[in-house]
């Protein structure tokens, strides 16, 4: 019960079996202990070749491991946090952007004040804020800290205040994406519905909206060009081709002109592809009546990746960041069969896009028609045709199996 006399007693028991016991005597004086080593205080399992050391060099070889392993974790989740923060903003960001647009007042030909009005809006254009401030911070003082002229502490107009190219970094990247999203639906719809009356206002709203996007976007293309940052006119040539592409007039030629007017502004050039098209089932060309049909429609690049330098660290939460966004569509005699977005990797000058449907019902000669279409350029879209035989193989004196059995079967036959 008495603790002190208690290990006293231990230690009397111990230097006796050390005095006793040569193995015992050995280990009380390498390790304080007849038995040897303890280890069992810390609770550790140890490898054989850490057990000839001193128990306090090995706890402090185990703390500072720990300690190590714990800093890399937190380099690497601030490092993977700070790349996913441009992508931060939120719906009610892009609300509060398409307001602003709608702004009445606003003259689009005046930069100034349009930038003026965007800026004090509250939107993210800080990493690790989605859609909304810290406790007790004003959105708009903490705009104009990141802006770099001097002069802006209020909007009202008392102070000139600076257009896009004095915005940071981070504020482009998340502005060019807020404008890359206004064609989504569920955002801001460029297809009204309801009245006459109602179609015409929104229609007008959704106008005024593209217009002074536009301009926006057009800031964004100079800054890109004056800095040599190509993905920030990525982001800014791909949006105004999405914004023209949910337009009616969007595959005119004027649109056309100005696109490519743009790009060579900047030095760069839409995309070119070709494509390749083949339907088989099991790996046969001969299709059955009943089978899955694999469509491979395999893209090749003709200039490079795609006109555009993509840089995949510079791209993070752009339309771009996983691959270049097409659409693959499939029409059988004109009719509209499957339709697949697909992402075409950056790094790669060709690559291949499958879709599986069901053969047609009825045999036959069927006109297979694959488009590849991009929803970031116009005129970049390119068609392909192929005839799809379709069989019946019932009627040619098969029984109902699979076409691979069938064709099995009738290898074993000649043979």
């Amino acid at each position: 019960r008495n603790k002190t006399a208690s290990r006293a007693f231990r230690r009397l028991a111990q230097a006796n079996t050390a005095l006793t016991d040569p193995v015992g005597r050995r280990n009380y004086r390498d390790y304080g202990h007849p038995d040897g080593p303890q280890l069992q205080r810390i609770g550790m399992a140890l490898p054989d070749f850490l057990m000839g050391g001193s128990e306090q060099a090995i706890i402090w070889t185990y703390l500072i491991g720990l300690v190590l392993v714990v800093l890399w974790a937190i380099i690497y989740m601030s490092r993977k946090n700070s790349k996913e923060a441009p992508a931060a903003c939120g719906q009610d960001d892009l609300q509060h952007l398409v307001e602003t647009l709608l702004r009445p007042g606003l003259d689009n030909n005046d930069e100034d004040a349009l930038w003026a009005a965007i800026a004090g809006a509250p939107i993210c254009f800080r990493k690790g804020e989605v859609g909304e401030t810290a406790a007790g911070e004003d959105m708009t003082a903490q705009l104009c800290a990141d802006l770099t002229a001097v002069g802006c502490a209020a909007f009202a107009g008392a102070a000139p205040c600076p257009q896009v190219h004095n915005l940071g970094p981070e504020g482009r990247h998340a502005l060019a994406l807020l404008l890359a999203r206004l064609h989504l639906p569920g955002s801001h719809s460029l297809w009204p519905k309801g009245s006459d009356e109602e179609r015409a206002k929104i229609q007008a709203d959704q106008d005024l909206v593209v217009d002074r996007a536009m301009l926006c976007l057009d800031l964004l293309m100079q800054v890109a060009g004056q800095g040599k940052s190509f993905a920030l006119a990525a982001l800014a040539v791909g949006a105004k081709a999405r914004l023209r592409r949910g337009q009616a007039s969007a595959d005119g030629p004027g649109a056309r002109e100005a696109q490519a007017q743009e790009l060579a502004t900047l030095g760069l050039a839409a995309p070119r592809i070709s494509i390749s098209v083949k339907a088989e089932t099991y790996d046969e060309p001969e299709i059955a009546v009943g089978d899955t049909v694999t469509v491979t429609c395999t893209v090749k690049r003709m200039n490079g990746s795609g006109g555009l330098p993509y840089k995949g660290k510079d791209m993070r939460g752009s339309p771009v960041e996983h691959g270049e966004p097409w659409w693959v569509l499939l029409r059988v005699n004109g009719g509209l069969l499957a339709a697949q977005p697909w992402l075409m990797p950056l790094n790669k000058a060709e690559a291949a896009c499958e879709v599986k449907l069901p053969a047609p019902p009825a045999p036959g000669k069927y006109r297979l028609t694959c488009d590849v279409m991009s929803p970031m350029f116009i005129g970049a879209d390119i068609s392909e045709q192929i005839i799809m035989k379709v069989v019946d193989l019932n009627e040619i004196g098969t029984p109902p199996q699979s076409h691979h059995q069938a064709l099995e079967g009738e290898d074993g036959e000649e043979d």
